[in-house]
């Protein structure tokens, strides 16, 4: 009796190694999940924005910018486009501080890319100004109100975020010799706030920029955007 005791308890190490190796195997899948949304989120928001602008006649992507197709009866597609967006950001950022091996213990690129989740979903529960003559019948540049400039505020985190994170993340490559992604972030994250700058002052009907204000904008949305996609694929990658 002693022997089989014995030998009953010699199995259980085994047995519970395994059942520990089982269920670190289910908890790395879902590990990845955040990621996974997160590499998802710009492709899908930027495939509903498309959609959307090409669905309104009177509206006009290379005027007009992606805030304003949360007007009209289809508002809500957009609105929950944004708020999709955010939600997917905040869980890549989730994914990234996750991710980090113990050498990359800053929490600095998950904390920005949370910031940038934050916005967009600001960016959806606040309505923006009508802009550039859209919606149809309003002036090109209406008066200002609360909600509008607090929308407009939004943006900040979103650009402050990415940019941001793109800059720590072209260091910290930098220092590994990854020379083409490190060039890759720097020039997105130097590119995102110049570009938001120069899409805010068409929006602001400044003449030589307002035309073309809402492409300037797209261009700017799609770098961050982009970027992070493509953070989240190498993030991935290195879980694997």
């Amino acid at each position: 009796m002693r022997q089989i005791s014995r030998a009953r308890r010699s199995t259980w190490p085994a047995a519970i190694t395994k059942a520990g190796e089982q269920q670190g195997t289910g908890w790395e899948r879902l590990g990845r999940l955040p990621l996974l949304l997160g590499a998802a989120a710009g492709p899908l928001f930027a495939a509903t924005a498309l959609v959307e602008g090409i669905l309104r006649s009177d509206y006009h992507p290379v005027r007009h910018p992606i805030s304003s197709l949360a007007f009209g009866p289809r508002r809500g597609v957009q609105i929950a486009n944004f708020l999709m967006a955010g939600t997917f950001y905040g869980s890549l950022a989730i994914g990234l501080a996750r991710s980090d091996t113990q050498d990359d213990r800053s929490r600095a690129i998950p904390i920005l890319v949370g910031t940038a989740s934050a916005g967009l979903v600001m960016s959806g529960l606040l309505t923006a100004d009508p802009v550039s003559g859209y919606p149809v019948g309003t002036p090109d540049k209406a008066v200002p109100t609360t909600v509008g400039t607090l929308h407009n505020l939004a943006a900040l985190p979103l650009v402050v975020g990415m940019s941001g994170a793109a800059l720590v993340e072209a260091e910290r490559s930098a220092r590994r010799g990854q020379w083409i992604w490190a060039v890759s972030s720097a020039l997105a994250g130097s590119f995102m706030p110049s570009a938001f700058v120069v899409a805010a002052a068409g929006f602001a009907q400044q003449r030589r920029l307002v035309a073309r204000a809402g492409l300037v904008q797209r261009m700017a949305v799609g770098t961050a955007l982009g970027w992070a996609t493509a953070l989240a694929i190498r993030r991935l990658e290195q879980v694997r």
